[in-house]
């Protein structure tokens, strides 16, 4: 796994900080499908909290639907 430096790095006392890719990378995934899928993660997250609220769980059929929806629209617009 490659590392980047990040811009804090403090030259003075010789302390790196490092940022891993693959953190990178998740971080601008995130951004870029909160952009292009706001209401697929809001209707998700509203599911979620109204399975906690009812004291029901999502059955793993669901999840797995949900997350293969996901990885769906995450191949077929990256």
């Amino acid at each position: 796994m490659r590392q980047y430096e990040s811009p804090s790095n403090n030259q003075l006392n010789g302390t790196r900080h490092y940022i891993s890719t693959s953190l990178t990378m998740r971080r601008h995934l995130t951004v870029w499908i909160g952009e292009h899928y706001g209401n697929f993660f809001d209707t998700v997250e509203f599911l979620r909290r109204l399975s906690i609220r009812q004291h029901v769980l999502l059955t793993s059929f669901l999840c797995v639907s949900l997350k293969r929806l996901l990885l769906f629209y995450i191949t077929m617009y990256l």
